[in-house]
């Protein structure tokens, strides 16, 4: 698959003297066949493992998460999870922020990455690892939704996990369970002089807290929180052979051929490419179909691009070396595709107004 950049590749003609008039209700019927040609019907698959493959198959731990995973009680541990976990465990302990013993590291760090890769599922995998790493750090888990609390998990030291679900959980309560924590490390005890409390949030919190690690999808709320603090980063999205690696170490009834399918029109999100109902997928490849015939000009693009629920169909976040920042992808080739032949019918005007828009495109 060719890498794909935000930049559209116009045809190669010079701008003509006059422009002709396009026939909006002609160039309507256009319309864009998305419907999927590969089977899906679920295929069954002969799975033995090598030992270092199964280690890349984790199962979840007792942990509050915003959204339910669909996948099943295991998931795969993708390569890149390693280098974020150093990268914010690095801002906790190293980070700007002076305390009277010192550096006492970041207050907060975000996550963030575009919709569907699996965050979520690195929170999972964070929470494990550091508990495990950090034996003296007390954790609370908290999964957000619109910024309030919804679920929450309790990682005392020494202590199994306590989880609260969404009919217990509450503002008061992950309030009277900070509390206990606080007394918690402020009481000496011998031998122990590294006690922490770290919070983890499943989705964007009602507030900063000392110190915090935010997992969430992109918005324009908690962007102008994370962006005073200059601790981002973004995870990559997956590629066709960590999807299909995933899906045959998982045991998923998902063929290769079908996996590919998906990737050439949605990209690399697990959420679509390794959705277990054949469904879901259609709905989103009827979703994504929709958006692509909406777009007869920038006013149109734009309106899209500024809305949540469509943007990320169209256009993907792509971080730099660095990981703190991004830069716009086309979704898809199925998406540069159609974008192509949309601007094909376009004036050489038209066409440098989309060309503009999506290269400055920061997200809903």
């Amino acid at each position: 698959m060719s890498k794909r950049s935000s930049s559209i590749a116009a045809p190669q003609v010079e701008p003509p003297k006059k422009q002709r008039l396009v026939d909006r209700e002609s160039e309507a019927q256009q319309v864009i066949a998305a419907e999927s040609t590969v089977d899906e019907t679920p295929k069954a698959k002969v799975l033995i493992p090598t030992e270092a493959e199964r280690a890349k198959i984790r199962k979840f731990p007792l942990l509050a998460f915003t959204a339910p995973y669909e996948g099943g009680e295991f998931y795969y541990e993708r390569e890149c999870y390693d280098e974020y976990y150093h990268l914010v465990s690095k801002e906790l302990v190293s980070g700007a922020t002076k305390g009277p013993g010192g550096l006492v590291g970041r207050d907060c760090v975000t996550v963030s990455g575009t919709p569907g890769i699996g965050k979520s599922v690195f929170y999972a995998y964070f929470f494990e690892r550091y508990r495990k790493e950090h034996p003296n750090t007390w954790i609370i888990a908290v999964a957000f939704q619109q910024n309030q609390v919804n679920k929450l998990s309790v990682a005392a030291v020494g202590k199994e996990p306590v989880y609260y679900g969404s009919d217990q959980a509450s503002r008061q309560l992950l309030q009277e369970a900070s509390l206990e924590a606080v007394q918690w490390k402020e009481t000496e005890e011998e031998g122990v002089t590294d006690k922490r409390l770290l919070f983890l949030c499943d989705g964007s919190p009602d507030m900063t807290r000392r110190q915090c690690v935010v997992f969430t999808d992109p918005n324009k709320r908690w962007r102008k929180v994370s962006r005073k603090l200059y601790c981002d980063y973004y995870m990559p999205l997956w590629t066709l052979d960590e999807l299909q690696e995933a899906a045959t170490l998982l045991n998923y009834p998902i063929s290769d051929d079908l996996i590919k399918a998906r990737f050439e029109k949605f990209g690399g999100v697990a959420r679509e490419c390794l959705s277990l109902d054949p469904v879901v997928s259609k709905k989103a490849e009827r979703d994504l179909t929709k958006q692509m015939n909406a777009i007869f000009d920038p006013n149109v693009l734009r309106k899209l691009l500024l809305e949540h629920e469509t943007s990320h169909y169209l256009l993907h976040y792509v971080p730099e070396a660095d990981r703190a920042f991004t830069v716009p992808q086309l979704a898809s080739e199925f998406v540069e595709e159609k974008l192509q032949e949309r601007m094909l019918t376009k004036s050489y005007e038209q066409r440098e107004d989309l060309r503009n828009l999506i290269e400055s495109w920061e997200g809903p």
